[in-house]
């Protein structure tokens, strides 16, 4: 691993798929001596990461990305590889996201006297219940007083290459950003919606939400049916390997733009010009 991924191709279906080698590299990972030690190794040779509770979530949010702003936005996600790794938060002792700046740190830690890729991580976390008023209106997360130490360690290291940014949806998780009122709709599920908003009407047509602080703050029980309109043949909605990503795909595919939380703009915005300017 003294080289990066330019040097390697992996071929899907008789097609180079060059920007799938980081992830098809790190799903082998499981079968290396000394595999956490390797992991960092290789994460330190991408130059793009996002840490994010669930892959399946950074699937969500491209096709919303997809479908709110277009192909374009896309491809730049794309050169993106994602890592699952939790925020390891659920109530105020814990660091909100602790887990995931624990885990730079050890990329930063076997990042020493190597030859190193990486520019950008995102750590992108779920909001549960951790306070709005300590997100802002990027979703980057304050530097609060519990947080500071843990970012300040790992937020710029390898001589100002690489930076490290702290991020939070604006609701609970990302599936709370595919309750749309129309795609429900479609999908005869507006019983659910209403379970969590009180009241649904074709009022709710054309709109995402955004004020809306029941939605945003639901229960993560109550938005678990969104898993079950996207669960695989015969799939456990428990397990982590639980997505089929063609009925995401699907299922995004029918919500209206204007039902799309501006959040993924914002969210979208923000990796878009880090990337851009490092």
């Amino acid at each position: 691993m003294n080289n990066d991924f330019n040097s390697i191709s992996y071929i899907e279906k008789g097609k180079i798929v060059n920007n799938l080698v980081p992830k098809k590299i790190l799903e082998k990972i499981s079968n290396v001596v000394n595999q956490e030690k390797f992991l960092y190794k290789v994460c330190s040779k991408i130059e793009s990461l996002v840490l994010i509770d669930d892959e399946a979530d950074w699937e969500i949010f491209k096709y919303l990305v997809f479908q709110k702003i277009g192909e374009e936005a896309v491809n730049i996600l794309k050169n993106i590889t994602p890592i699952k790794e939790t925020s390891n938060w659920n109530f105020e002792g814990n660091i909100f996201g602790g887990a995931k700046m624990e885990f730079v740190a050890n990329i930063k830690e076997y990042s020493h006297n190597n030859t190193v890729s990486l520019k950008n991580i995102f750590m992108i976390c779920d909001k549960d219940d951790y306070n709005e008023a300590n997100i802002n209106s990027t979703l980057e997360c304050k530097k609060t007083d519990k947080i500071k130490p843990y970012l300040d360690r790992i937020e710029c290291f390898n001589s100002g290459q690489t930076k490290s940014y702290l991020l939070s949806w604006g609701r609970r998780e990302i599936l709370h950003y595919l309750l749309s009122y129309s795609m429900l709709k479609e999908y005869n599920e507006l019983d659910n919606l209403e379970a969590i908003i009180s009241y649904v009407s074709e009022q709710y047509i054309d709109k995402n939400f955004d004020d809306d602080a029941n939605l945003k703050t639901a229960t993560k029980e109550k938005v678990k049916f969104i898993k079950r309109l996207m669960l695989l043949d015969n799939g456990d909605i428990s397990a982590d390997n639980w997505t089929d990503y063609e009925k995401m795909k699907t299922l995004i595919g029918k919500i209206p733009p204007n039902e799309i939380s501006e959040d993924i703009v914002k969210m979208y915005e923000f990796i878009k010009t880090k990337v851009a300017s490092n």
